[in-house]
């Protein structure tokens, strides 16, 4: 609309406006040409249309990895190269690694994205033949919980608390003394005031303060990506039971009075429960005065 400013005098004012993608062939190749993707120039641009046509911009959200199906294009989304980096990885040395190790980290990810740049990273490592490993190296799945407040946060280590030798169980029991991955329960319930000394702990808190996530570190370096897969699909559960249940204190609570351990695991983790081979009753039970103790300081 048009309006009358008292300086400047007629000026047009704009409500609202909606930004819509290029449909046809031509306008998507234009767009891309643009600097969309920064080093896809004209040829790449024909390239990629030609390929996937008007699905171009779906494949490039939904599976940028497919990109690599372009002939040519594959020493452009090199794990070092800037178009790496605007898909789903970038790749940064890691002075805790020896032998100049890289840490591949993800940009944030939810639901399908998860599974997108899983594949994205097991296309860049299965690329370098010369890649090696160490207990030094594992994989650490960052959660965001902006929205929880301090109470929650401390439930959360509660509860974690009687999942935690699972975990362990799911992923490699040799973690549970790997000094770069202790169990929370080594340390005492007091600390969660403070996050001191919880760098590596396997229930991380200590990166709330700072970018408001917290880490699970129980996970080995694995090339099985179906098991890692799994492994955060469990997280993902275990952190939607939090967000959802605001009565986790008395969930908790009835847990250990009533012996429902079976039960509450089942109701955390639905049928991902299933790939647990493995009575887990007794393994939560371990931890229960831990649990209970926190429960105490909240």
């Amino acid at each position: 609309i048009w309006k009358h400013h008292a300086k400047h005098g007629k000026q047009f004012e704009v409500l609202e406006f909606q930004q819509t993608a290029p449909e046809d062939l031509l306008g998507i190749r234009k767009y891309l040409e643009s600097g969309f993707i920064k080093g896809i120039g004209p040829t790449y641009a024909k390239r990629i249309v030609d390929k996937f046509g008007t699905q171009t911009l779906r494949i490039i959200d939904e599976t940028p990895y497919r990109l690599s199906e372009i002939e040519g294009i594959g020493d452009i989304i090199g794990q070092e190269t800037e178009l790496s980096n605007r898909l789903y990885w970038k790749v940064v040395k890691d002075g805790s690694l020896r032998n100049n190790g890289l840490e591949f980290v993800s940009k944030p990810v939810c639901g399908h994205g998860i599974d997108y740049a899983l594949c994205e990273l097991e296309r860049i490592l299965v690329g370098h033949s010369q890649r090696t490993s160490s207990v030094r190296t594992s994989i650490h799945v960052h959660v965001d919980v902006s929205n929880w407040d301090t109470h929650t946060l401390f439930l959360s280590c509660a509860l974690y608390a009687l999942f935690e030798n699972p975990f362990f169980a799911f992923n490699d029991p040799i973690r549970k003394i790997n000094p770069y991955c202790f169990p929370i329960t080594n340390l005492w319930p007091q600390v969660l005031n403070t996050n001191e000394g919880m760098k590596y702990c396997a229930y991380n808190i200590a990166p709330v303060s700072r970018q408001l996530t917290v880490e699970f570190r129980q996970a080995e370096y694995s090339e099985d990506f179906k098991k890692n897969r799994r492994w955060i699909q469990l997280v993902c559960k275990f952190m939607k039971f939090v967000d959802e249940n605001r009565n986790l204190r008395s969930i908790i609570e009835d847990t250990i009075i009533y012996d429902n351990y079976e039960k509450l695991f089942r109701r955390v983790l639905g049928k991902t429960a299933d790939v647990f081979n493995m009575d887990v009753t007794p393994m939560m039970k371990q931890n229960a005065a831990w649990a209970l103790a926190v429960l105490e300081i909240i």
